[in-house]
């Protein structure tokens, strides 16, 4: 229970004497105190809630406007918030259009709509992609935290995995309400730190704080597990599935949502299925094979179902996807199917924990080669077309046009009687949350700019100074042409390494532009070409020079030595899709 929103709720409607009263007589019922210091606990409570009313009557207009929440008058529950379907995917994208009002750079981000965020981080000669994300406990699994504990982990991992990313780090954030056993956040750590040790994934850091301080009462837990994971190439997105990919999927046991499905209408030997790590297996399989550069986009079946993601990549990619009814179904696991079938919930409606890949062709044999490893099922269930839209093909023939339900399918009671059908005032809501979310952005752009400007123009100085000390280090797309002469040596050079001497000598750009294509631009590709890069040039007899690739791999030194001054030479030529250049005294 939200003591303050309590009192916040019916402060202009009681006296001071009777909302004391009444809040005390809540209080007793959580909390083993006298009436005397019950009542003590509710008026401290209702004078800080007084307290803080006083903003209202501040000359302040720009903290007055800061605390003022931008209200949508719609209320979670209503909009279907957290509860993966339509109006859930309606306020996720409202939240990416604050994100990306910032002007921030990453390489997936919110807006984007896809499992994990990833950032291209420089380290050295090299570009590392760094995937994160972030997944909160499934909300009726906080009387059970060990399992909730173990299927948030699992969530988290299968979000950085499906990106294209190997997990190197899990990080876990525990808060327990005041009235809570600490036993709680143990049983939820142990659930966290059995999935870590069988992935073979170190927990490195966290915290520990309680639900609302000392305004909630009750012991209701809620976390959230993040994790870190790195890859050589560009992340596996959504919005990489290309028109004549295959689709496949791996067994889908499922997570929290089975597992809370299982437990409130009694089917708890289904439970024990749910306890596996096979979606990390079999994306660690991938990572083993190196078949992630290969693999167009990936996915889990989480949000929303099918249903929910097909309609999320339809809608992100502008790509048709075809999905075969059959299949899906055999990808269900046999009790987790028999469960859902008997309560009447839609399989393709419901978080089913599968891996979704979208690849082409020609490596559908080699992944369910380096799957089928791990003893994990994987089936094709459709393809990518050019339809714009997610289509399924029942088994009687029928063509099914799949979108996503207002909610997830209702899996236990509760959610049957709130419903998963689209509210009438749908659109009148959806308009509400937009004014709300744009008053953010505006609050954002034109109130906190004016408070920050000062440490972000510091900052941004000292930024500027870096990227130019950084830019003379390492040359890495430098302008020579009002400084360069000699323009003959680098020129005499590249047209050594285009050309052969007779007809039958390979020609060297040609040679390390071939090795990175054939590999698809892969870390191992570009440490092959740097070392015959520097073998080249030493025999060649260069001690001061940059040779860099500037389209494909965006200014990446290849090999260098020595130091440039300014009097250089340069020279460019270029091979398919690169662009190679020369820089050497």
């Amino acid at each position: 229970m939200d003591i303050e929103g309590f009192v916040r709720k019916r402060i202009d409607d009681y006296t001071y004497e009777d909302l004391t009263a009444l809040l005390a007589s809540r209080i007793r019922e959580y909390k083993d105190l006298s009436e005397e210091n019950s009542c003590k606990m509710a008026e401290a409570v209702i004078d800080e809630v007084k307290t803080t009313l006083e903003l209202n009557s501040l000359d302040d207009d720009f903290l007055k406007e800061i605390v003022d929440i931008p209200k949508a008058d719609v209320a979670m529950g209503k909009m279907g918030v957290g509860s993966r379907g339509a109006g859930d995917f309606f306020v996720h994208r409202k939240i990416a259009e604050i994100v990306s009002s910032t002007n921030t750079a990453s390489l997936v981000n919110p807006s984007e709509q896809d499992d994990g965020g990833v950032v291209k981080a420089p380290v050295k000669n090299d570009d590392v992609y760094v995937t994160t994300a972030v997944d909160g406990i499934h909300s009726r699994l906080s009387d059970y935290p060990f399992l909730g504990g173990f299927h948030v982990t699992r969530a988290t991992l299968r979000d950085v995995c499906v990106m294209g990313a190997d997990p190197v780090a899990i990080l876990s954030d525990v808060h327990l309400a005041d009235d809570g056993d600490v036993g709680k956040i143990f049983d939820f750590t142990a659930g966290v730190a059995a999935v870590s040790e069988l992935v073979d994934v170190p927990i490195v850091a966290g915290s520990t704080l309680r639900v609302g301080g000392d305004m909630v009462l009750g012991d209701r837990f809620v976390s959230a597990v993040g994790s870190v994971g790195v890859s050589d190439y560009p992340p596996t997105a959504r919005k990489g599935a290309t028109e004549g990919d295959v689709i496949l999927l791996t067994e889908g046991s499922g997570g929290g949502t089975i597992t809370t499905t299982a437990l409130y209408n009694g089917f708890f030997d289904v439970i024990w299925d749910t306890l596996n790590v096979n979606f990390v297996q079999a994306s660690h399989a991938l990572f083993e094979a190196d078949l992630i550069k290969d693999i167009h986009a990936m996915t889990d079946v989480t949000n929303g179902g099918l249903r929910g993601d097909a309609h999320e990549i339809s809608n992100t990619t502008g790509v048709g996807l075809e999905f075969y009814e059959k299949e899906i179904r055999d990808c269900v696991a046999p009790k987790v199917l028999n469960m859902l079938e008997t309560l009447n919930i839609d399989p393709l409606g419901v978080s089913t924990d599968s891996l979704m890949l979208i690849a082409p062709p020609e490596i559908v044999g080699d992944i369910k080669k380096a799957v089928a490893k791990y003893d994990v099922p994987i089936r094709e269930i459709g393809k990518v077309d050019n339809s714009g839209e997610p289509n399924l093909i029942k088994e009687d023939g029928n063509v099914e046009k799949l979108v996503p339900l207002f909610r997830e399918a209702a899996y236990t009671k509760v959610k049957k009687f709130v419903g998963d059908t689209t509210p009438e005032d749908f659109e009148i809501m959806k308009e509400k949350v937009q004014k709300a979310c744009d008053e953010s952005i505006l609050k954002k752009d034109e109130k906190g700019y004016f408070y920050i400007i000062d440490a972000f123009l510091a900052v941004l100085i000292l930024l500027i100074v870096i990227l130019m000390v950084n830019s003379i280090v390492s040359m890495s797309n430098p302008n020579y042409s009002s400084d360069s002469h000699n323009f003959k040596s680098a020129q005499d050079t590249m047209e050594l390494l285009s050309s052969g001497i007779n007809s039958t000598d390979r020609v060297f750009i040609e040679d390390i532009s071939s090795i990175l294509d054939e590999n698809h631009n892969s870390k191992y590709s570009v440490r092959k070409v740097s070392k015959l890069c520097r073998e080249k040039f030493k025999k060649l007899g260069l001690k001061n020079y940059q040779f860099k690739e500037n389209n494909v791999l965006g200014g990446k030194v290849l090999a260098s030595s020595g130091a440039l001054g300014e009097d250089v030479s340069v020279a460019s030529r270029n091979y398919g899709d690169y662009s190679l250049s020369l820089i050497h005294i």
